[in-house]
């Protein structure tokens, strides 16, 4: 439903290179900064593989094919091994950054990523806050909110959405959160009207749709709730 401690420290040198025997297939990489380039097939760049993990659909010799859904995507394109990390040495690698530069809050919102990804809230709620300190911005409260969500506490969920809003209302991402933080409040009305001005952003967000139509079932709307579901089907 939802879209989207320091750990041990590790020399840097022990992850630059790629292992002979890595599992790349059907797995979620990382980028290992946030300039690597994502190439079509015609071997043009057309865009800059950033923030997200993505997940691998197919491989090559010397490269990936990655396709992610998430936002700041979707997109899906070609990139090149040595600038992926899978997700089981993504901890290690950006803890090497961190070493090398605490001040990297993009290192922090990575291995973040991982911690989330993982299941480990505790872990990525203190670097999610980390990347905050560093970059008080919609994106780090949106993920640190999200955190928050996937660990039920809805208040403090909340509290991270209204800050994301309030730096940049124009993210639908961070309404739709908020909505679903709502949701699971039982607050259906104030989720709706987060789902009403997520589609106002973003006419064809399916989730947006499919939430909302959750909510009207839950307050009896039921024609309105069918109308929902139906544009899932629709968009889908």
């Amino acid at each position: 439903m939802i879209l989207f401690a320091i750990a041990l420290l590790f020399a840097i040198s022990a992850f630059l290179s790629i292992r002979e025997d890595e599992e790349w297939l059907g797995h979620f990489v990382f980028p290992r900064n946030h300039e690597v380039s994502v190439f079509n097939k015609g071997g043009e760049v057309f865009q800059k593989w950033s923030l997200i993990p993505a997940k691998v659909i197919e491989e090559m010799p010397d490269s990936l094919t990655i396709k992610t859904d998430r936002y700041p995507g979707p997109y899906a394109g070609d990139v090149k091994k040595v600038d992926a990390v899978t997700m089981a040495d993504a901890p290690k690698y950006f803890t090497s950054l961190i070493i090398k530069n605490s001040n990297n809050y993009l290192a922090w919102l990575y291995r973040a990523e991982v911690w989330l990804m993982n299941n480990d809230f505790d872990k990525s709620i203190q670097d999610f806050t980390e990347a905050i300190r560093l970059n008080h911005s919609n994106y780090t409260h949106t993920c640190r909110g999200i955190a928050w969500l996937e660990k039920q506490d809805y208040n403090k969920a909340i509290i991270d959405f209204d800050m994301a809003i309030l730096l940049d209302p124009s993210i639908p991402e961070s309404l739709i959160n908020r909505g679903v933080a709502g949701l699971a409040k039982q607050e259906h009305n104030k989720a709706i009207k987060d789902f009403d001005d997520t589609l106002r952003l973003k006419p064809s967000f399916i989730d947006a749709f499919l939430q909302r139509g959750y909510a009207r079932h839950h307050i009896h709307e039921y024609d309105k709730a069918i109308a929902d579901y139906s544009e899932t089907l629709l968009l889908g």
